[in-house]
């Protein structure tokens, strides 16, 4: 074989060490990049979980000055006789339902439109205690005077029915106070044992309800007939 050929043949061959040697490099490059990924990674997961953490603790320190910068919210209660706890609404909001407060207008208005001339005075001080003070005082002098003293004199037993249901009119706050206008319409018959007689007389009656503390008046409602105006 001549010496070129040899040379060529020398030439086309690589030696082993060298391709160990470049399969290391290889290997080990991979290895420092999949590394590099790994801690690119664990970088970004840490960063996200310290972003989150910061805006945890913006939104505690936010709540806290809110809180500290507005006056606490008091919560008072009350006590009926039998120890019964029940929360105090204000008094410029309203405390009972439409259907309980219908209820009882209605009942407060056959209550003073029915009465007998023996029982009256007890009667009226059962009807007192659904008017305000200011409301019983306006009231009761016209009422005496041209119910209470017919029933006396001609010894009547009045009975008063509704014959029109209850009408919301006009409700909001009113000097502070949550309010009432409502309307509705009795019959009221009188009987008279001793004339042996009987008449019917149609009314519609005009109710101003307001609230009241339990200090101003003790029917445990919260409300209170401020007026009333029969025509």
């Amino acid at each position: 074989m001549s010496e070129s050929k040899k040379t060529k043949q020398a030439r086309g061959k690589r030696p082993k060490s060298t391709s160990k040697a470049a399969e290391w490099a290889r290997s080990t490059l991979a290895t420092i990049m999949s590394r590099n990924y790994g801690d690119t990674t664990a970088l970004i997961n840490v960063t996200r979980i310290a972003v989150a953490e910061a805006g945890v603790i913006l939104a505690l320190i936010g709540a806290l000055v809110y809180t500290s910068t507005r006056p606490p919210v008091m919560h008072y209660f009350a006590t009926d006789p039998r120890g019964k706890i029940t929360p105090l609404v204000p008094l410029d909001q309203p405390i009972m339902t439409k259907d309980a407060l219908y209820q009882w207008v209605t009942s407060a208005v056959i209550s003073l439109y029915t009465k007998d001339y023996v029982h009256w005075r007890d009667q009226l001080n059962s009807d007192q205690e659904n008017f305000s003070l200011a409301g019983w005082k306006s009231f009761r002098k016209d009422y005496e005077k041209h119910f209470i003293e017919p029933v006396i004199e001609n010894n009547y037993i009045t009975s008063a029915v509704p014959t029109k249901a209850v009408v919301l009119v006009d409700r909001g706050v009113r000097d502070g106070r949550y309010a009432y206008n409502l309307q509705l319409g009795i019959t009221v018959t009188f009987a008279s044992g001793i004339h042996e007689r009987s008449s019917s007389q149609n009314y519609i009656v005009s109710v101003l309800v307001v609230r009241e503390s339990d200090t101003e008046n003790e029917n445990g409602r919260g409300l209170a007939i401020a007026q009333i105006v029969t025509q």
